[in-house]
C-alpha cells in the first residue's frame, strides 16, 4: 500500500476512488478475520481518534453530497427548530423518497447548510447526527457503505485506512 497522503475535504474523493477496489477487497477479507464485536470495538476506537483530528465544519462534504432519509420525527424536530409547522417545512424543503419510506431534501447541497454549519443543528435529522455511522454496532454489515462514505468523509476514509493497517492489509 502506498503511503497515505494528508487527507483533506478537497482530496478525499480522489484518494478514496484510487483505493476503492482495495477497500472493498479488505471488507471481504475482514469478515473472516475477527469477531464482529472485536471489529466494532476497533472501528469505534479509530473513529474517536479520527474525529478528534478533523473539524467537520471545515469540510461539510456530507451536507453537499448526500441527502439523509428523514422520518416523521425528523421532520417534526426540524420544523420546531426552524419555527415552522410540519406542512410548511415539508413544502419548503422535502420530497417523498421513491426508494425508501421517508423524505429527502428537494435539492442538494442541503438547504440548511450555511457557512459549513447546519442552520438547525439542534434539530438536525438523525441520519445527519449519526453520519458517518462508525459509532454503531455491526460494522461488517455496513462495511461496503462505509467504503462509499470514504469518498465523502475524511473521517470515514481515515478510519478505513487505519483499520487496514491494524489488520496488516
Amino acid at each position: 500500500m502506498a503511503p497515505l497522503r494528508k487527507v483533506t475535504p478537497q482530496n478525499v474523493a480522489r484518494l478514496a476512488r484510487r483505493r476503492e477496489p482495495e477497500s472493498l477487497a479488505f471488507c471481504e477479507f475482514l469478515k473472516g478475520q475477527a469477531a464482529s464485536e472485536e471489529i466494532d470495538r476497533v472501528v469505534q476506537e479509530l473513529y474517536r481518534q479520527a474525529s478528534a483530528e478533523f473539524d467537520c465544519t471545515q469540510c461539510a462534504n456530507c451536507c453537499r453530497e448526500i441527502s439523509p432519509l428523514l422520518k416523521s420525527d425528523d421532520i417534526a424536530r426540524l420544523s420546531r427548530g426552524l419555527g415552522m409547522d410540519d406542512g410548511e417545512c415539508i413544502a419548503a424543503y422535502f420530497v417523498r423518497s421513491s426508494e425508501h419510506d421517508g423524505w429527502i431534501f428537494k435539492r442538494m447541497p442541503c438547504p440548511l447548510l450555511q457557512d459549513n454549519r447546519c442552520a438547525c443543528y439542534g434539530g438536525r435529522p438523525a441520519d445527519c447526527a449519526s453520519y458517518p455511522h462508525l459509532h454503531k454496532s455491526h460494522f461488517l454489515r455496513r462495511a461496503q457503505n462505509t467504503v462509499a462514505n470514504c469518498s465523502i468523509c475524511p473521517i470515514a476514509f481515515t478510519v478505513c485506512e487505519r483499520l487496514k493497517a491494524r489488520y496488516g492489509w
